[in-house]
């Protein structure tokens, strides 16, 4: 599942913390004047205007609907009740569309399709071979059912392991770090 949010009709976007503008001491004399043209008064953060400005994010984690969370609430009062009455109430305010992918089939080939085309992947600056990253992906068709994560994210973990054990990877890849392996069809 894949749930896309734009966030618009906001008026001002602001962010407070007391670390905001620590920063700011060592950059240039415009730099900072610049930065410090949106600083809150009294307080730490900036604040800028966001008008016909919108913002379209990613995730793979679906908000809960305000039902759900009060049925939650009802039925086990407490902090993880609480998370999910949280939950509703941010994604109450976003305009949301849910993929919803109707087969295993589909969900691994929009991600597949991701990591074959394009050999710079997760926050590396490492370039996959087509062969790898086909490696990768005739892993995750062989293993679907079994993988712990189904995101991009695993994709990265076995990445990482390609670089950082060229010897042994395709071992730690069949091991419990991706793979569930008390699962039984």
């Amino acid at each position: 599942m894949l749930l896309l949010i734009v966030v618009g009709k906001q008026k001002r976007i602001t962010y407070a913390n007391d670390s905001a503008l620590i920063g700011t001491k060592k950059l240039p004399a415009a730099m900072q004047k610049s930065i410090l043209k949106f600083r809150l008064k009294d307080s730490e953060g900036f604040s800028f205007s966001s008008n016909n400005v919108h913002f379209i994010l990613a995730s793979n984690n679906k908000f809960p609907t305000e039902e759900e969370a009060r049925e939650k609430e009802l039925k086990s009062p407490g902090p993880s009740a609480e998370r999910l009455v949280s939950k509703a109430a941010i994604g109450d305010r976003l305009n949301k569309h849910h993929i919803d992918f109707p087969t295993w089939q589909i969900q691994w080939g929009y991600v597949a399709n991701q990591i074959l085309n394009n050999p710079y992947f997760g926050d590396g600056e490492f370039q996959f071979s087509l062969e790898e990253r086909q490696q990768m992906v005739l892993f995750t068709w062989n293993n679907f059912d079994k993988l712990i994560s189904k995101s991009f994210r695993a994709y990265e973990s076995l990445a990482q392991d390609m670089l950082n054990y060229p010897e042994t990877y395709p071992d730690r890849w069949k091991s419990s770090i991706h793979l569930d392996i008390t699962y039984t069809k």
